[in-house]
């Protein structure tokens, strides 16, 4: 039902939001699915999550406001999160993709990070990590893939080149190759 209800909001298809709902109250929405998804409270977040999409869309249609992409940046990461964890690749990338190109236009780099480390997640999955590792990432990316706890990967200069770049770090977080 969540995954039904996620991808109707994701393509615009079924009902339509009557109105935009006032950010502030996308922003208290936000915080209750985000809450919802901590403690597993599934049926709620179904509810929740699709209609935060939803209004955020619709809020966002109307206006060139950072803070409306931010936060809709964020709801699609709340999703992606979601679909990661229902196995549910597909929508997962194209809620991943979503997150990207809405967080790189509000200028949230947190989001585009956190982005990064679920298609990372969802490479994974895909079974694709291990190969890309090996075959296009730098040389310092790909002895962390091969041996990720090697002595003196992590050393203060390595680490300082990794941290740098949030795909990267992302192959570092996932455990990429294992």
């Amino acid at each position: 039902m969540l995954v039904t209800r996620l991808r109707d909001a994701m393509l615009a298809l079924g009902t339509a939001a009557a109105a935009p709902s006032p950010p502030e109250a996308l922003v208290t929405d936000f915080t209750r699915a985000v809450a919802d998804f901590d403690a597993c409270r599934y049926a709620s977040l179904a509810l929740r999550l699709p209609r935060l999409i939803r209004g955020g869309h619709a809020l966002s249609t109307s206006g060139d406001d950072t803070e409306q992409h931010a936060l809709l940046a964020k709801s699609y990461l709340l999703a992606t999160r979601m679909l990661v964890k229902m196995d549910e690749q597909q929508l997962g990338w194209m809620a991943a993709d979503r997150v990207r190109q809405l967080a790189q236009s509000a200028g949230d780099v947190l989001a585009v990070a956190e982005c990064a480390r679920q298609l990372a997640v969802l490479a994974r999955k895909a079974g694709g990590m291990t190969k890309r590792c090996r075959s296009r990432s730098p040389p310092l990316i790909t002895r962390i893939c091969e041996a990720p706890d090697a002595p003196g990967l992590r050393s203060a200069a390595s680490w300082s080149r990794v941290r740098r770049t949030p795909l990267r770090a992302a192959a570092i977080g996932t455990g990429c190759g294992s």
